[in-house]
């Protein structure tokens, strides 16, 4: 029995049936690996122990791709299995949270060819899906950006104002203050006048008293 690395197993189906496929931008990438790794963290039994339940089902078989997904709300190991001596193979899949062997299914070539084209076709809605999905949050992203711009550019205006309404008070105080010290020297002025007035009366007088 052949057993290949995890990562192999978890990769080789999605890299055979991309292969036909238009190279997925980065975005699509990020929310491919995010979905598996969700899986991946959901699943309770790894891929090498579902690997080994399902070559115990065919004696000398070969895994040829192996993956996880998720069916009909069931998490499960899926496993291809060549057949030693014959083109057929074998479909095992595995419980992917309690190791039990839910299916095994004989494939003929054509029924994997049908297989195969079913897989793309999925393939392609799922990286459609990506597409859409990508654009939607790159749009919100744009939309968030251009909410918080909005906010910094009112938050700024409100700021302009605050500071214009704070000169305009200022320099309001300021008149104030200079009309009251303008006022207090003008009384100050007037004040000195009628006493320096005063005096001179007082000088008349003593001057009147004199001379007679």
């Amino acid at each position: 029995m052949k057993i290949f690395p995890t990562c192999l197993l978890l990769l080789a189906s999605c890299i055979a049936s991309a292969g036909a496929q238009e190279p997925a931008r980065p975005t699509e990438k990020a929310s491919a690996k995010k979905a598996q790794s969700n899986l991946e963290t959901r699943a309770k039994v790894s891929a090498a122990k579902a690997a080994k339940a399902a070559l115990a089902q065919v004696p000398d078989g070969t895994i040829k791709t192996g993956e996880l997904e998720e069916e009909n709300g069931k998490l499960i190991w899926s496993f291809d299995i060549a057949i030693p001596g014959s083109k057929d193979i074998k479909e095992v899949a595995i419980d992917a949270i309690t190791g039990a062997v839910l299916a095994v299914v004989t494939e003929t070539p054509a029924q994997q060819a049908e297989e195969a084209a079913e897989d793309a076709a999925k393939a392609k809605a799922a990286q459609g899906s990506a597409k859409r999905r990508a654009k939607q949050e790159e749009g919100e992203e744009q939309e968030e950006k251009g909410k918080k711009a909005g906010e910094a550019k009112k938050a700024k205006a409100e700021k302009g104002e605050e500071a214009e309404e704070g000169e305009e008070n200022e320099a309001e105080e300021h008149a104030e203050r200079g009309e009251k010290q303008k006022g207090k020297k003008a009384g100050e002025a007037k004040k000195a006048r009628a006493e320096k007035g005063e005096e001179a009366g007082s000088g008349k007088r003593v001057g009147e008293i004199r001379v007679d």
